[in-house]
């Protein structure tokens, strides 16, 4: 279990110290080496975990559903700002049907009901989050070769890297969660993460 939160919780710490890293230097070796273990968690989650039957665990206490609660308000709060400012009425109506139905179902329909198990793996999730770490770790990797190549063609457009970066690695974290959810709650969490 500990490798499957490392997997949904590593990428997001590096994309936050990627956002908040002003040198460029240091940033492209932070993504190296995270892109790298990201690639070497996801083969050992493969080698450790190929044969068996499905494994269901618990991260925690009751806390972290909350969090995922306030989470997903938050980000249909944002997705609604969003639509909002760019009279897009479309995803407003979408995010504030699906946050009332996800409050309607924790409040109502599931009280007193709830899930033992967040995360799981299986042969299915197991094969994702191979793909997700192994192609998605390449990618983090290339990308940062790219982003300098391409601002050293195009000096004329501003310099986001740090943005780019946090983005792609918050991606990454995302999939995995969305790859070992085995809640309701904890699904809609991970992709409203990928939809921003």
């Amino acid at each position: 279990m500990d490798l499957l939160l490392f997997l949904i919780l590593f990428p997001f710490l590096v994309a936050v110290a990627l956002l908040l890293m002003p040198r460029d230097r240091v940033r492209k070796a932070l993504g190296y080496l995270a892109g790298t273990i990201v690639i070497a968690a996801s083969l050992f989650l493969l080698y450790s975990s190929f044969i068996g039957p499905a494994k269901y665990f618990e991260p925690g206490p009751e806390l972290f559903n909350g969090l995922m609660l306030v989470g997903e308000v938050l980000i249909a709060a944002y997705i609604v700002y969003r639509s909002m400012a760019l009279r897009k009425y479309a995803p407003l109506a979408l995010a504030v049907a699906q946050t009332a139905i996800l409050l309607y179902f924790e409040f109502g329909m599931a009280q007193g009901e709830g899930v033992h198990y967040s995360l799981f793996i299986d042969q299915l999730s197991l094969m994702m989050a191979l793909i997700i770490g192994v192609v998605g770790g390449l990618i983090c990797i290339y990308a940062f070769s790219y982003m300098e190549a391409f601002h050293a063609l195009h000096k004329e457009v501003k310099d986001r890297r740090g943005l780019f970066f946090f983005v792609l690695f918050a991606f990454l974290s995302a999939m995995f969660g969305l790859v070992f959810s085995n809640s309701l709650l904890w699904l809609y969490f991970f992709w409203e993460v990928t939809t921003i």
